[in-house]
């Protein structure tokens, strides 16, 4: 008896043992200054040790590079912008640009994703960007990065014919000013032929404001539709990145966006693209929001139906000061119809990533309620006027029958 009890410690310790060899084994090669590129993330960056910021930067890429859905590309970039993961401790992060310089994602400052890189200058006037777009490891004023070209098909925006080059930086404590867009629409579009560059039939500031719900629908749909067809011809030239296109689209009182009026995109997962009033909000999914996740179902559902679909949501007006506190995001209280239609990355492929083309017009509350001609209480100037038109005939009617009762009693 007591054998077999000794038998049963004896194995009990060495599966004990053989746990704790298992889990420490990886350990101690995470913790070995050897990490290859396969394996290393933001924690064994060493500013001491070039190898391991190059590996950091490359291992991303890769991650990147094969991804196959919108969905796991987004999921990775919003990764960027976390400090408890594997890619950003605060002082030592990663910054997404296209071949061309222009800022896909920087993850500590979002004000500075669309700008221009390409002749970026240093504290000391050195010419860092170009030395970005160069690639390897770039010493700069306050500090050094390791910048990667590589190739990721399944990033938003990106060509499906040529498979966009992109370049990862990985660098430490470098984040310039922001500088106003200097580029008008003209010059955006340049290098746009001229037959795949049609300006909407009206454009942003346009749109909305007719004498009919029916006409206002029109001009929605008209829209979004003119904003699909110049996205797929622009998409697929070689001269146009996708910062550039996204500028194109969010550029202030620019033929697609005026201050309420704008174009947003998402996947068919609810993650959200693109918005031309709130860049805060892309590379995050708001199908799953409490708040607004059963209206973007219903935006999305819409936007599948053959000729796409209209919405009636609640969304916040960046033309409404305190309406909300993101400047056209979920979260605010006014009444919006949205118009949505599907577009493929490619036609030929049934398993190609879809963009949700939308843009919507906020409803005048008359337009919520039953429509009396503008007399009842419904909170415009006309029903205003109306109450107070009624008040005044009340008082002058006491006024009279006051007056008549005294007249009564002094002829008596």
């Amino acid at each position: 008896m007591r054998e077999t009890k000794y038998l049963i410690f004896l194995f009990c310790l060495i599966g004990l043992l053989g746990a704790v060899s298992f889990h420490a084994l990886p350990a101690a090669a995470h913790n070995s200054s050897q990490h290859s590129v396969n394996d290393t993330t933001v924690s064994y960056v060493s500013v001491s040790d070039d190898k391991t910021l190059e590996n950091f930067v490359k291992h991303a890429a890769a991650h990147l590079s094969e991804a196959t859905t919108f969905s796991e590309t987004l999921e990775i970039l919003n990764g960027f912008r976390d400090e408890s993961g594997d890619w950003n401790d605060g002082s030592t992060y990663l910054v997404l640009l296209t071949s061309r310089g222009g800022v896909y994602v920087h993850p500590k400052n979002r004000e500075l994703e669309d700008q221009d890189w390409s002749e970026l200058k240093d504290g000391a006037k050195n010419n860092v960007g170009q030395e970005f777009l160069k690639g390897g490891l770039v010493t700069y004023s306050t500090g050094k990065a390791y910048a990667h070209h590589f190739t990721a098909p399944a990033v938003p925006f990106a060509n499906p014919r040529s498979s966009d080059m992109f370049v990862l930086i990985g660098g430490f404590d470098y984040e310039p000013e922001v500088v106003g867009q200097k580029k008008s629409y003209e010059d955006l579009i340049e290098s746009i032929p001229q037959d795949r560059r049609p300006r909407p039939s009206k454009e942003a500031f346009e749109i909305g404001g007719e004498e009919t719900r029916e006409m206002d629908e029109q001009e929605l749909k008209t829209f979004v539709e003119e904003a699909v067809l110049f996205f797929s011809g622009a998409i697929v030239l070689p001269d146009i990145d996708p910062v550039r296109l996204r500028t194109i689209f969010r550029l202030d009182r620019g033929p697609w966006r005026h201050i309420s009026t704008y174009i947003y995109i998402m996947d068919g997962d609810g993650n959200v693209i693109f918005n031309g009033a709130n860049r805060n909000i892309e590379q995050t999914n708001l199908l799953n929001d409490p708040d607004v996740g059963e209206d973007i179902a219903r935006l999305i559902d819409a936007a599948k139906m053959p000729g796409g679909g209209f919405v009636e949501y609640n969304w916040e007006d960046p033309a409404v000061e305190g309406d909300g506190e993101q400047h056209g995001g979920p979260g605010g209280d006014s009444p919006k119809l949205g118009y949505t239609k599907a577009h493929s990355s490619d036609k030929g492929n049934p398993d190609a990533s879809v963009y949700i083309f939308g843009s919507g017009l906020y409803l005048e509350p008359s337009e919520k309620e039953d429509d009396d001609g503008g007399c009842a209480l419904s909170g415009t100037a006309n029903s205003t006027e109306g109450s107070l038109l009624s008040m005044l005939l009340v008082v002058s009617a006491i006024f009279s029958v006051v007056f008549v009762r005294q007249r009564c009693r002094a002829a008596a």
